[in-house]
């Protein structure tokens, strides 16, 4: 049920999932961090044009990093394809609680 409260959320502040991209070139490591917070779904990670696998990469929501596993030699091009949102999940839930506690009390 939350999830549709969410969903509605969502809808009435606008908050629409975007897509974006970014490029990197490799140097010395092969993590890299996303600019953008609140990733719902990396769509595409390419290495010189050419996609990666699933197994190829690992994405962590926590840190926003992006870890490529295969080898990369100087000057490779990575490009991640991704979707985003404003807010993640786990901030619409804690104002939706905040709002029912406030209203608990308050009302």
């Amino acid at each position: 049920m939350l999830d549709k409260v969410c969903t509605k959320i969502r809808s009435l502040i606008e908050d629409l999932s975007q897509s974006d991209f970014e490029i990197f070139e490799y140097a010395n490591s092969s993590i890299f961090t996303l600019a953008e917070s609140n990733i719902s779904s990396i769509t595409k990670v390419l290495k010189n044009g050419i996609n990666l696998g699933s197994g190829d990469y690992s994405y962590d929501s926590i840190t926003n990093k992006i870890t490529i596993l295969i080898t990369l030699i100087n000057e490779d091009k990575i490009e991640v394809d991704y979707n985003f949102t404003k807010y993640s999940d786990t901030e619409l839930t804690e104002y939706i609680r905040a709002s029912l506690v406030y209203i608990s009390v308050f009302a």
